[in-house]
């Protein structure tokens, strides 16, 4: 089982810069679990808010959703499957907009890994996968109530929400 591991480690993350590599104990674990569990619980209100939701964060989300995931990859798997697999086409339709918005610096970060150096890209990738986790959670947690417009308010239009 160890070999399998180290096999898929080595295929992942070649030059060995990623987390899969540090030697982890138990108090380790427990010790980084417990402050990113108190973190989040301390820094709900504005800090999370600053740090989530800015223009360094907005911009290739909104590009990335929008453009990229609903335009592009929605529209073209959406016309060529809908006309054969309805159900298949509206499915990938719904899932174009955070699929991509998630997908695309999951890729940046796995690509970055196999990168000699790439450990210097890391930050920024992760900070910019983790928002669109967040934004995700959002989409997720609105899922019932539905107030959340789905047309928002941006920093590139003069939109106003559910406009």
């Amino acid at each position: 089982m160890r070999k399998i591991k180290d096999k898929i480690a080595e295929l992942i993350d070649p030059h060995h810069q990623s987390f899969l590599f540090f030697h982890w104990n138990t108090t380790g674990i427990v010790v980084v679990i417990a402050v990113s569990i108190y973190l989040t619980l301390i820094w709900k209100g504005v800090l999370m808010h600053a740090l989530l939701n800015n223009m360094f964060v907005y911009l290739p989300n909104y590009l990335t959703h929008e453009m990229l995931g609903h335009n592009l990859v929605g529209g073209i798997f959406y016309r060529a499957l809908y006309s054969s697999y309805p159900e298949v086409g509206r499915w990938i339709l719904t899932l174009a907009g955070n699929g991509v918005e998630t997908l695309l610096p999951l890729c940046l970060v796995f690509a970055a890994l196999r990168l000699q150096g790439g450990r210097w890209l890391m930050p920024p990738l992760m900070y910019w996968l983790s928002t669109t986790f967040y934004g995700a959670g959002e989409y997720a947690q609105d899922a019932r109530a539905c107030t959340l417009p789905l047309t928002s308010s941006d920093m590139i239009t003069t939109h106003k929400a559910g406009i």
